[in-house]
C-alpha cells in the first residue's frame, strides 16, 4: 500500500518548484544553485514517478479471495468460541431459549420470506423449536433473511453468537463466512451499509487489509459480494429515528445473494416497520420466555451440589403454583435467570428471599435488585486471568467492589462510550476537554525542552524555550486531534514488503516536510541565515526524518490472521508503533538539530539542540495525533481527579475476566444493555446491599 498518491507527489513538485524559485533568485543564479535546481526537478518527477498509479498493488486473484475467506472463517471461529466461553454460555450448559415465528406484522409476505414449502404443508417452528433448529432454519430459507426479535434480556444476543458458531461448524470450504457485527456504530443516513461493513471488517480482521498476501481488493470484494453473512446485532441500540433509514438502506442496497441476519427488540422494531416498511424476503423469529422447567434445570446445574440446590425448591414450587407473580415474570428472560443464578448460588445467599413481596413488590425490583448484585459479587470473586493478560500476577489483583462500581457508573454515561454502546479506549479522551489535553502535553514539551535549554541559555533562555516549545505542542496537539488505533504489528523478521520502498516512501514524504520547514523557517530568519541555509536544514531533517519513518513503517506488518482483534491487543499494537516511530524520528531529529545548532552556535548548543529536536521528533510522530498518546493523557487526567484507576487497562481486562464487560471485536461492551442503563443511574452512595 503506496502511502503517497499522485495527488501528493504533485504537491510535492509544486513544493519544490517554489523552493528552487527562490533559492534560483536569491542566489543570483548561480551555476551551484542551478545544478540543486536540475537535481529538485529530477527528484520531483522520480517522486511523481514512483507514486503514480503504475505501483499500485494488483487486484485480487480468486485463490487470494479464497485464501481470505478461509482465513476470516478461522479468526471468526475463534474469536467467537473464546467469546461464548467468557460469557459462560457453555457452563454449566446453555440456557435452552425457545423460539417461534413471530404473529407480530412485521414479516414478509411468507411466500417471499419462506419459500413454497411452508405453504405446500411443511410444519413450521413451533414454541418448541430451540437454538440447534434455528441453524437448520436459517440455512434452508431461501431469502437467505432473519429477524430475530425478543425483549430487553430475551437473549438476542446468545441467539446471535450461537447462530455464528453452529453456522460456522457446518460451513463448507470455499462457503460464505457468518460475520457478527454490531450495528450501534452505523449511522445509515452517512454511511452506505457496503462502506461501514467495509470498515468494521477492517477495524476487527485488519490483517485483510495485506494486499500482499490477499490482493489490493480482498476487502472490499469479500465486504460485498456475499462472502460474508452479516449477523447485525441490536438494531434497537441506535437511534430511533435511524432504525427504519437503516431497514430502508438494507432493502436498497442488499442483493439477492446477501444472506443476513438482524436482531432487534421485538416492541422497538415493531415501531420502526409498522407504517414502513419490513426488511424484504426476512422471515421473523421471536425468542419465547424461558419455561419453569427449562429454569430448574438451568438453576440446579448452575448451583453446586453441596445442599445449596435444596434452597431453590420453594421458589420453583412459588413460580409453577403462581405463573403470573412478580417473580415468575422476571425470570421469564435469560438474563435475569442467569443473574438470579450468580446472586444465589453462593453459600450465604438464600433464594427464597425473593418471594418476600415488602422487598421486592413488583418485577421491576426483582430485576433492580438482581442488577445491583452483580458489581459488588463480581469483584469480590478472584477471576480467572483473561486470555491476554501479560502475567500471571493479574490473577492476584483485586478491586474495591464499591470503586468498581463508581469507576464502571463513569464509563456508563461518559461520550468516551464512543459509537453507541461500545466502550472503545481510543475514545477516552472524549471525556476530556481538548484544550485539557493540549495542555498536559504542552506543560510535558516545555518542562523537557526548558530544561534542556536551561543547561545553557541559563534560566531566561530555559524558561523562554520551554514557553516557545510548550505553546507549540500544545496548539499542535489540539489542532491535529487523535488519530485512529494502528492495526499494524512490528515484526522485524520474515519482511513481506521491500525495505527500499518503504524508504523511499519516507524520502518522497520527508523531502515535501522539510521543504516546507526550511521554507518557513528561512523566511522567518531571512536576514540572519537566509532561505538556503533554511532550505538545507529543513532539508535535512526532512531526508533523515523521512528515512526514520520509512524504517518505521518497514518494520510495520499487518497483524496474523490467526489473533483476533481485542481491546487489550489493538492498545498494545498502536503503542508499539507509535513508540518505534517515535523513538525513530527522535533519534533522527535530536542528531539533525543537535548537529545545526553546533555548527551555528557552537559545541555547547549541541545536547540542548539534540534533546529540543528529539522531543518535537517524538510529539510530533510518537504523540500528537497517536490513539495511544491521546488516551494516554486522558486516562492521566481522569486518575488524578478519581474518575478511573491510574491501571486503567488491568481494570477493564479484570472486568471482563469476571463478567462484567464483554468483547465486540476491538470494544468492550457491558455485559447488557440493562446493567449500564442500571449503573448509569445507579445512587453516589453505591451498587446497592450484599445479598445475605
Amino acid at each position: 500500500m503506496r502511502a503517497l498518491s499522485t495527488a501528493a507527489a504533485a504537491a510535492i513538485t509544486v513544493t519544490l518548484a517554489a523552493a528552487v524559485g527562490l533559492v534560483w533568485v536569491e542566489n543570483g543564479r548561480e551555476p551551484l544553485t542551478g545544478l540543486v535546481t536540475v537535481g529538485c526537478c529530477v527528484l520531483a518527477v522520480l517522486t511523481w514517478v514512483w507514486a503514480g498509479p503504475g505501483r499500485r498493488p494488483s487486484a485480487s486473484t480468486r485463490a487470494q479471495l479464497t485464501e481470505a475467506r478461509d482465513s476470516l472463517a478461522r479468526a471468526v471461529r475463534a474469536q467467537w468460541a473464546a467469546e461464548a466461553s467468557s460469557r459462560n454460555l457453555h457452563d454449566p450448559q446453555p440456557l435452552r431459549l425457545r423460539w417461534t415465528l413471530t404473529r407480530r406484522p412485521v414479516a414478509d409476505h411468507p411466500r417471499t420470506a419462506l419459500g413454497s414449502a411452508v405453504l405446500a404443508g411443511t410444519p413450521a417452528p413451533g414454541p418448541d423449536s430451540d437454538l440447534d433448529r434455528l441453524v437448520d432454519f436459517f440455512e434452508r430459507l431461501p431469502s437467505g433473511r432473519m429477524v430475530i426479535l425478543g425483549e430487553p434480556g430475551g437473549g438476542k444476543t446468545v441467539a446471535a453468537v450461537l447462530l455464528v458458531l453452529g453456522a460456522l461448524s457446518r460451513r463448507r470450504p470455499d462457503g460464505p463466512v457468518p460475520v457478527l457485527l454490531s450495528l450501534s456504530t452505523w449511522n445509515p443516513t452517512g454511511e452506505n451499509f457496503y462502506a461501514w461493513a467495509r470498515r468494521r471488517l477492517g477495524e476487527d480482521y485488519p490483517w485483510l487489509g495485506d494486499d500482499r498476501t490477499y490482493g489490493a481488493t480482498a476487502l472490499a470484494e469479500l465486504a460485498g459480494d456475499g462472502s460474508v453473512v452479516y449477523v447485525l446485532d441490536g438494531l434497537d441500540e441506535i437511534d430511533e429515528n435511524l432504525r427504519f433509514p437503516a431497514v430502508r438502506e438494507l432493502n436498497q442496497v442488499l442483493h439477492g445473494g446477501q444472506r443476513l441476519v438482524l436482531t432487534c427488540r421485538a416492541e422497538e422494531y415493531q415501531d420502526t416497520v409498522v407504517g414502513n416498511d419490513v426488511l424484504t424476503g426476512a422471515a421473523v423469529v421471536e425468542l419465547g420466555p424461558v419455561r419453569v422447567d427449562d429454569l430448574e434445570t438451568y438453576l440446579r446445574l448452575a448451583t453446586p451440589p453441596d445442599g445449596r440446590q435444596q434452597r431453590w425448591n420453594r421458589v420453583f414450587e412459588h413460580l409453577r403454583e403462581q405463573p403470573d407473580s412478580a417473580l415468575a415474570s422476571a425470570l421469564t428472560t435469560p438474563l435475569m435467570a442467569s443473574l438470579a443464578g450468580l446472586v444465589y448460588s453462593r453459600w450465604d445467599a438464600d433464594p427464597g428471599r425473593l418471594l418476600e413481596p415488602r422487598d421486592f413488590p413488583d418485577r421491576a425490583a426483582i430485576e433492580q435488585h438482581l442488577l445491583d448484585q452483580v458489581i459488588p459479587i463480581a469483584f469480590s470473586a478472584q477471576p480467572v486471568a483473561p486470555p491476554d493478560a501479560p502475567s500471571a500476577r493479574r490473577r492476584h489483583r483485586r478491586w474495591d467492589p464499591d470503586q468498581a462500581a463508581r469507576w464502571l457508573a463513569f464509563l456508563a454515561v461518559q461520550p468516551c462510550r464512543g459509537s453507541g454502546r461500545d466502550l472503545e479506549w481510543w475514545q477516552l479522551h472524549r471525556a476530556v476537554p481538548r484544550a485539557v489535553i493540549g495542555l498536559w502535553v504542552g506543560v510535558a514539551a516545555g518542562a523537557v525542552c526548558g530544561l534542556a535549554s536551561g543547561i545553557v541559555g541559563g534560566l531566561v533562555g530555559g524558561l523562554s524555550a520551554a514557553l516557545v516549545f510548550g505553546l507549540l505542542a500544545g496548539c499542535v496537539t489540539v489542532l491535529l486531534g487523535p488519530g485512529t488505533p494502528s492495526r499494524l504489528d512490528i515484526r522485524v523478521r520474515r519482511r513481506q514488503r521491500p525495505l527500499l520502498d518503504e524508504l523511499l516512501t519516507g524520502l518522497a514524504g520527508g523531502v515535501a516536510v522539510g521543504l516546507a520547514i526550511g521554507l518557513v523557517g528561512g523566511l522567518a530568519v531571512g536576514l540572519v541565515v537566509g532561505v538556503t541555509s533554511g532550505l538545507a536544514v529543513g532539508l535535512a531533517y526532512g531526508l533523515v526524518f523521512g528515512l526514520a519513518d520509512g524504517l518505521a513503517s518497514w518494520l510495520a506488518a499487518p497483524t496474523q490472521a490467526t489473533h483476533p482483534v481485542s481491546p487489550v491487543s489493538l492498545l498494545r499494537r498502536d503503542r508499539l508503533v507509535a513508540t518505534v516511530r517515535g523513538t525513530a524520528i527522535g533519534v533522527a531529529g535530536g542528531l539533525v538539530s543537535g548537529t545545526a545548532c553546533t555548527l551555528v552556535f557552537g559545541p555547547a548548543a549541541a545536547i540542548p539542540g539534540a534533546i529540543s529536536g528529539g522531543v518535537a521528533g517524538v510529539l510530533a510522530r510518537g504523540l500528537m495525533g497517536t490513539a495511544w498518546a491521546w488516551f494516554l493523557v486522558a486516562r492521566t487526567v481522569l486518575a488524578v481527579r478519581r474518575r478511573l484507576p491510574w491501571r486503567l487497562v488491568g481494570f477493564l481486562q479484570d472486568a471482563y475476566a469476571r463478567g462484567v464487560l464483554r468483547q465486540a471485536g476491538s470494544a468492550y461492551q457491558f455485559r447488557h444493555a440493562r446493567m449500564q442503563d442500571r449503573l448509569a443511574t445507579r445512587p453516589p452512595d453505591g451498587p446497592g446491599r450484599r445479598t445475605g
